[in-house]
């Protein structure tokens, strides 16, 4: 995991199998944007081949941390099988996944 600033806006970028140990990293720095107020958050799931349910559940409990904060967490993903695991999950509804991250920040930064 590694996470970087574009035009104002926090991108986690993840790869590969997210392990436990990676979930709660994850954890620790969305907390981390949410102490500081930092709540527009893009998560880069383009490299990623599994994400386990302890992960989508840190992800769903931080959007509605942000989203009282009118903040957000964005998603990226191009693979098939993200993007089913999504629909399945009925995840698809509540998250707004782009294709790339410069779709995304061209987007939000125009909302």
């Amino acid at each position: 995991m590694k996470y970087y600033s574009e035009k104002g806006l926090e991108i986690i970028e993840l790869k590969g199998n997210i392990q436990q140990d990676e979930t709660e990293k994850i954890e620790d720095v969305l907390a981390d944007f949410f102490e500081k107020k930092i709540t527009k958050i893009i998560i880069d799931l383009r490299a990623v081949t599994l994400i386990p349910s302890a992960t989508l559940g840190v992800l769903v409990n931080y959007k509605r941390k942000f989203k009282k904060e009118n903040g957000d967490i964005y998603l990226v993903s191009n693979s098939e099988e993200v993007f089913q695991l999504l629909q399945i999950t009925m995840l698809d509804k509540i998250f707004k996944v782009y294709d790339s991250v410069d779709e995304a920040v061209k987007l939000i930064l125009e909302e």
